[in-house]
Parts: structure tokens; C-alpha cells; sequence
């Protein structure tokens, strides 16, 4: 519907993150070297990275507190 101009032109920015997918992201042996849920894990970590840095993107803390606080849910997840 829209392209990349539409959206430069609007300010917006966009950050995707990927993680670790289905055995290498979510077994879980119970143990120190595999405790599980490294998935969801790197997820936490970017999130926690991009609420670090987006100010580095010139996006104001309001606005990057309101998207850092969006609910997300995995694609993985919902399939």
C-alpha cells in the first residue's frame, strides 16, 4: 500500500529484531548449558538494546518509551 518513501517522509522508524527459532531457540534440556527459552531471551535483549540506543535515531524519549512499550508477540508464537 505504502512504500519506503511514505514512511521517510513521515519520520518513521523501524526496528526489527530476529531470535533464535524453534530446537535452537526453545529446548530446554534443564541444564546450565541449555536452560531453555534463549528465544525469548534474545527478544528481552533487543528490546532492552533498542530502548537503549533509538535515541541515537534522533527519536524523542516520549516517543520512543511509547514504542518500546508496544505488547509484541512472536510470530512463531502465534502459527
Amino acid at each position: 500500500m505504502y512504500g519506503p518513501e511514505f514512511l521517510v517522509r513521515q519520520g518513521v522508524i523501524l526496528v526489527t529484531i530476529n531470535y533464535r527459532l524453534e530446537v535452537l531457540g526453545f529446548l530446554c534440556l534443564d541444564t546450565e548449558e541449555v536452560p531453555g527459552n534463549a528465544g525469548m531471551k534474545d527478544q528481552v535483549a533487543a528490546l532492552q538494546w533498542v530502548n537503549k540506543n533509538i535515541s541515537h535515531f534522533m527519536v524523542t524519549p516520549k516517543i520512543s518509551q511509547f514504542l518500546v512499550k508496544v505488547p509484541v508477540v512472536p510470530a512463531s508464537a502465534t502459527i
